[in-house]
């Protein structure tokens, strides 16, 4: 017995023979789970990254929509300045239109039909009235009609009416001159004011669609932005239970190894004491090398894998 003993003692170099039944045993345990069935490669079979939530998905499409749309409000906005924009000649056309180049006849024509030719109406009249007047009070003298004194009366009176309607004349029409005057330049002032005034209220209205386009927009990301948010929040919860999972998974997919390594430490006279308390990502040293940190030698741990005979 001492001699088997002897023998044992010696292939295993400085190891006790009491531990070396259990050596042999963890490394057998070792090689089945490395090659065996059980050292196979289990693949995972859940998921392990969380999808877009259906808030997410939501949100994403909405964006897509909103791009899609486009800016509906600055295309308004901007065919307001263009409308506003083409006033422009008018304007101008407005603005350098000249008395001396209008038709002028035109805006004199309702002050000569409605000032002037009264005027010389009721002169006329008024000069027939009196010669007629005349006429007759000198035949009730006894004068005749023809005579030589009517005749003078009649080219005096006729004379004045001459005089009389040539001057209602000319200042009629140097009156309407510049009547014509003044209402060609008040609607050029007028056409002026107008145009200038719609194209105004053209821009302001371009420019109030536009920063209400503006602020609609900031709204709708903003809602979007909230809705991304929450599905944000979503997700997370669900890659953490995810993460939960697969944390589990590799526990026990782990676990046979970690109770082959907490029996590595006890033979080596460290115990490990974060057997199943805490979870690691502390890559772990190879059963061999545990083994040469003993004081086993090559020979030793080919003897105990079953590659060599003993001494």
């Amino acid at each position: 017995m001492g001699g088997s003993s002897g023998g044992d003692t010696k292939g295993y170099g400085s190891m006790p023979w009491w531990v070396q039944g259990a050596h042999k045993s963890l490394i057998n345990k070792a090689e089945n789970f490395a090659y065996g069935d059980r050292g196979s490669y289990v693949p995972y079979g859940d998921q392990r990254i969380a999808g877009f939530t259906n808030a997410e998905l939501t949100a994403q499409d909405a964006r897509q929509a909103m791009y899609n749309q486009g800016d509906p409000s600055s295309e308004f906005a901007s065919g307001l300045i263009g409308q506003a924009a083409s006033y422009a000649p008018q304007m101008e056309g407005f603005a350098t239109n000249r008395w001396q180049d209008a038709d002028r006849s035109s805006y004199m024509n309702p002050y000569v039909e409605d000032v002037l030719n009264p005027q010389l109406r009721e002169a006329r009249e008024s000069f027939d009235r009196d010669l007629n007047r005349s006429q007759a009070d000198s035949i009730a003298r006894g004068g005749s009609v023809g005579s030589y004194r009517m005749g003078l009366q009649d080219n005096q009176l006729r004379g004045q009416k001459a005089l009389a309607l040539s001057d209602i004349r000319g200042k009629g029409m140097y009156d309407a001159y510049g009547a014509g005057q003044s209402e060609f330049e008040q609607e050029q002032a007028r056409g002026l004011q107008g145009l200038g005034s719609t194209a105004q209220t053209l821009q302001g209205l371009a420019g109030a669609s536009s920063q209400l386009g503006f602020d609609s927009q900031q709204r709708q990301l903003s809602n979007i932005s909230e809705l991304e948010r929450s599905g944000a929040v979503q997700r997370e919860m669900q890659q953490r239970e995810m993460d939960l999972a697969y944390g589990d998974f590799t526990q026990e997919r782990d676990f046979p190894m970690q109770r082959m390594q907490f029996l590595s430490s006890i033979l080596s006279g460290v115990p490990n004491a974060q057997l199943g308390g805490q979870t690691t990502s502390t890559p772990q040293p190879g059963l061999a090398s545990q083994l040469a940190s003993l004081g086993l030698g090559a020979a030793g741990i080919s003897q105990i894998l079953g590659l060599g005979g003993g001494a």
